[in-house]
This record gives structure tokens, sequence and C-alpha cells, in this order.
């Protein structure tokens, strides 16, 4: 019997604070936009709601209610286009579920596959913004496991099949330089409800291609795409052991990365350059009690992989690339939780926050010149930036009755957003980053609970 999959893209929440006015007193030319959603709670129920802002407090918008099409049901997710200008939605009409793309402000309104029958769901955007992958459930049984994937012009102009009856097990996705779309899954037969076959398919997204890469192997675990397209990592596994292997486009090159025991898991990530994959390993072995992290570099070239850290008490999150030389991750030894960074030429290890207090949540800026974090150094969780050249610190808020978090960096690393209750409710604010005197600005205003999901593409 085959188990309903659902995707939710996850809208990660990290840790802020703020308060004051006048960031564009400072910066009158900054206009940027930031989402954000709002918590209400009625009748033991709870609604959010999607909102976008520009980064200066101006022309804030219920994308829910702007985009709305007369039901009290919430979008299921919205999905910028990658130049920020449109955003692709769900939403339930009557007892089905159908795709949409317009302006934030409802203008230029197109439903997707409305040729097709049942239930339309927005899966991703092409890298250049000009189609969508859509998964239709043909019934309008929601329950489904049975799904056909297409691709669409957001014009609604021109519709491709992909792949039909597929039980979709990662949610397809395009490679990132846009010629490719990979799906991972399993064809079900629609009469006995079994797997006719599972495994990886590449497809053209004119729908040609689609040969089962991985037809030999018992089962393939969380497909990712290596930043220039020709490789994709994949786990498997066996009775006693968990692998990480990279794979072409054929299939022909598997190359096995790294083995470990059998209650391991895998979180990676690649550079951004494709040379490298920064790997943690977190062994659970629960009948003994025993829970510790890893930290490895792979070298993609070579496929040889090296041990950075352990420990029998390490727990390490937080992973993230600062560019292509350094990984910055947070990580929790001896009772005390500090950031760290590795440069992956060197295989050097740096404790960037050697302290007796405990630092958390590290975030690179996109330049790669800081860190965004918190730490209780004052007895309350504040937002700190290290600056990465002379590993300098300084406390960017001040919310000693509150919480800070969510913070995300501008594209230009000049900017944090993040959520705060100074003022009693959580609300968005923006600050400079670079100036440890500047004033954040609340650029949200809502009567309900508001926390920043990310800055606008």
């Amino acid at each position: 019997m085959l188990k309903r999959k659902t995707w939710f893209i996850l809208l990660t929440v990290l840790a802020l604070v703020g308060c004051g006015e006048s960031l564009v007193e400072q910066n009158p030319e900054r206009i940027q936009r930031i989402e954000f959603i709002t918590e209400e709670h009625n009748d033991q129920a709870t609604t959010w709601q999607q909102y976008v802002v520009n980064s200066d407090g101006s022309n804030q918008i219920n994308l829910d209610r702007s985009l709305d099409l007369g039901t009290d049901d919430n979008t299921d997710d919205f999905l910028w286009e990658p130049n920020g200008e449109k955003v692709a939605f769900n939403r339930k009409v009557g007892e089905r579920f159908r795709a949409y793309v317009s302006n934030t402000d409802g203008s230029d309104f197109v439903e997707l596959g409305d040729t097709l029958n049942g239930s339309n769901m927005v899966l991703e955007w092409s890298p250049s913004g000009e189609s969508i992958i859509i998964g239709n459930i043909p019934s309008n049984d929601l329950d489904s496991d049975i799904w056909d994937v297409y691709v669409v012009k957001i014009d609604n102009s021109a519709l491709t099949k992909i792949i039909t009856n597929v039980d979709i097990w990662t949610k397809p996705t395009w490679s990132p330089n846009g010629k490719y779309i990979l799906v991972h899954g399993g064809l079900v037969n629609e009469e006995t409800y079994t797997y006719i076959e599972q495994g990886v398919y590449i497809f053209n997204p004119d729908g040609t291609g689609g040969e089962n890469l991985m037809s030999d192997w018992d089962y393939v675990n969380s497909p990712t795409w290596s930043p220039n397209s020709k490789f994709f990592t994949f786990e498997t596994g066996d009775e006693n052991s968990e692998y990480l292997y990279m794979a072409d486009l054929e299939g022909s090159s598997q190359i096995e990365l790294m083995s470990t025991d059998r209650n391991t898991f895998f979180s990676y990530e690649w550079s951004d350059d494709g040379q490298y994959i920064v790997v943690t390993t977190s062994y659970n072995d629960f009948d003994k009690d025993i829970h510790y992290d890893e930290l490895y570099l792979v070298d993609v070239e070579s496929g040889e992989s090296t041990l950075i850290l352990t420990g029998s008490d390490t727990r390490i999150s937080n992973m993230n690339w600062m560019d292509d030389d350094y990984v910055t991750f947070n990580a929790y030894i001896n009772g005390n939780s500090d950031i760290y960074r590795v440069n992956a030429k060197t295989e050097v290890l740096e404790n960037l926050t050697q302290s007796l207090n405990d630092e958390a949540g590290p975030i690179p800026s996109p330049d790669g010149k800081q860190i965004a974090y918190v730490t209780n150094v004052t007895g309350d969780w504040q937002i700190h930036i290290l600056n990465v050249d002379d590993n300098s610190t300084f406390k960017l808020t001040s919310n000693s009755s509150g919480e800070e978090r969510d913070y995300r960096w501008s594209s230009d690393s000049k900017y944090l957003a993040y959520s705060s209750d100074v003022n009693g409710i959580f609300q968005v604010f923006v600050v400079d980053a670079g100036d440890r005197d500047s004033s954040p600005l609340q650029v949200s205003n809502t009567e309900v609970p508001a926390y920043v999901q990310d800055w606008v593409p």
C-alpha cells in the first residue's frame, strides 16, 4: 500500500531583535522587500497569513487577501519567481487545489494547467522564471499517491507532460542550469496499486528522456543536484550500512563518497563551485542511548572524504558555505555551544567564539565578511555580528525583556531582517548590520504576531 507524500516548503525561522526607527533616513535609496507570516488563533484553530512589505515599512500587502479567490482556506505555499516579480501558489477551490501565478497585487492572474482535471499543485519555478513544474492528481482524491508531473509556461501557453502515474518521494527539481528535471519516485500500476518500478528519472523540459538511472538500486533517498548540473548525490544503504553516492546524468558513473553505520543519517551541502561537499553524519543508537554528530569534507574530484570534527557528545547544526573556501557551523561540545568554520582547501578548523557563553545560529552574510548569530553573553539572547577579517564582534540588538528570532541577511549583505517582541508582540524589524549604532526600524504593522520568512529574491 502506498503512502501519501506531501511537500512543504520549510520556511525556517532563526533569531533576532529591535526597536526604534530611521533606517530609511540613514539610507533612503535602499528599498527591498521582505516576506513574513502572521499567526492568529480563533476557536482553537491557527490561521496563517502571508505578507510582503518594503524594507522601509511601506506597501505592506497581505498576499492571502490580495490573491483571494473567494475561499477561507489558506494558500498552501507562495513560491517566488527567481527575480521576485511574481508568485506562484496553490488555492483550494471547492474540493480540489488549483495552481496559479500572478503579481503580488493580484494583476496578471493566471491559472496554471486549467485544462487538467483533478487537483494541481505548484512545485518549482524554472531558474529562468519562464516555466513552473506542477503536479496533477487526476482525481479529486487528495489522499491519492498517483500524480502526473507537468511543465507549464507561466502564461499558460504551453503544457508538457513529463511523467505519469508516479508516487513522488522527493519534490521534482530543475537542474541549476535549467536544462533538466529530476523526478524521484515510483511508477504505479493504477489497477493493482503497486509499484512497476522505482528510481531517479532525468527529463528534458520538453518531456523527452526519462531513463531510470537507479533501476539497479533497492532504494535511493534525497537526490540533490550538483551546482554545475552534471551530477547528483543520493543516499542509499543496506542492512549494515548507509552510503552517500554521486552519479552522472547517464547513471554510468556512480561514485561512493562515504559509508557509515546503519544507524547514521546524512546532511550535506555542495559548495557553489561544486568542488566540495560538507557532510554531517548523525549517529543515533536509541537502545544504547548513544547520539553524536561528525563533520566531513568531501573532495568531489578525488571522491575522498576527510573527518574534520568528532566527539562522543558533539552535536552539529546550521551548516552554511560562507564562500567556496569556508563552511560555518554551530557545534555543541562538552556542554558549550560555539561557532566554528573550516577551510575546505586546507581543512583547518577554527573556533570563532571561544567563550564560556553559548553562541548559536550562525548565518554568514552573502559576501562572506560577517556572521550573524545569537548569544546569551549578557544574560538574554541577543543578535551579535562577527567580522571575519579580524574576529571582532559587536552586539547588534537589545531586547532584555523579550526574544529575537528569524534573522535573515539582505542579498547585498548590508541589512538584517528579523522578528522581535520588544514592543510586546512579535513584529518584523530591519537593521543596518554594519553599523553598531544603527537603530532598528519596525517594518510590519499587524495586530497579531508577525515572523520573518525571508527577503524576496
